[in-house]
């Protein structure tokens, strides 16, 4: 029985056969507004279903793409959670005192 080490590699020149050299960019963002633009043109076209479908994949690559944005987002959910609780509790106090003054505008007019 033979053993390869498979540290070891060959000394053949690698040809890089790429054809996107030339090209930079996002590749995940590039597909991401691909996606969009065909699930918008099927949503478009009636075809609600697979045009879902496909702008659900799109936006999920653009999430891909954006995770320092999608981060940030998730972590500032906790605080606007505690604005929105704070502005809910100054909205019941408001609408009870409304209340209350509702009912003894109610016992004036009634004497």
């Amino acid at each position: 029985m033979v053993v390869v080490p498979l540290t070891e590699t060959s000394h053949e020149t690698r040809i890089n056969l790429s054809i996107f050299n030339g090209i930079t960019g996002s590749w995940t963002g590039y597909a991401a507004g691909g996606a969009l633009a065909a699930g918008a043109a099927l949503l478009m076209g009636r075809q609600r279903r697979a045009g879902l479908a496909v702008a659900c994949a799109g936006t999920a690559l653009a999430l891909l793409d954006q995770k320092d944005a999608v981060r940030a987002c998730w972590d500032a959910i906790p605080g606007y959670l505690d604005h929105i609780e704070r502005a809910l509790a100054q909205l019941q106090e408001v609408v009870k005192d409304v209340a209350d003054n509702r009912e003894k505008l109610g016992r004036i007019l009634e004497e």
